[in-house]
């Protein structure tokens, strides 16, 4: 009997923000964070979606600078599976959805 494949990981935002951003008072949701992306690591999947709200949210915080971001966004599409968005979660969707 072989082995069950573990199941796919797909993190919000959210999620990569509180690991992402470290503050100076202790703060549980970064180290809960950090724990879940660290311990799921091989089955994380993300968007591109994703990858733009975090990348602007630290931007937007000035947490990175902009070769950060890029290095960022780099080891995004290295280590974690992209998943493709539903046709109704595209921009040009939404813009139709707006002018009907």
């Amino acid at each position: 009997m072989s082995e069950p494949s573990p199941s796919l990981c797909f993190l919000d935002s959210n999620i990569w923000l509180y690991a992402l951003i470290t503050s100076t008072q202790t703060d549980k949701r970064h180290e809960k964070a950090r724990y879940l992306i660290s311990s799921k690591e091989e089955v994380i999947v993300t968007s591109t979606q994703v990858i733009s709200e975090v990348c602007v949210n630290l931007l937007k915080k000035s947490i990175l600078n902009e070769q950060q971001i890029e290095n960022l966004i780099k080891s995004f599409y290295r280590k974690y599976v992209r998943i493709q968005e539903p046709e109704w979660a595209a921009p040009r969707y939404a813009n139709r959805i707006q002018n009907t």
